[in-house]
């Protein structure tokens, strides 16, 4: 949760590192799609979180169309 406090306030680098010690604590779909997200408002990219997201998940919707997007933006 403070991740996501972190992204609201757009701290986007403090957001990341707690997104990253929440994933080595305990690694799940969701974590990994919020990290995936402030990457992009970070304007970094972020495939690598959404398929880690799919793998842990693959009914995440978030992860699905984030990565649909790029697809269609040809990344």
């Amino acid at each position: 949760m403070r991740g996501l406090a972190y992204a609201n306030k757009m701290d986007y680098d403090k957001a990341i590192v707690d997104y990253t010690d929440a994933i080595r604590l305990r690694p799940n779909a969701d974590t990994y799609t919020n990290r995936g997200i402030t990457h992009v408002l970070k304007k970094d990219c972020a495939r690598a979180d959404w398929e880690k997201a799919l793998q842990l998940d693959p009914n995440n919707t978030d992860a699905k169309d984030n990565l649909a997007r790029l697809q269609g933006m040809g990344y």
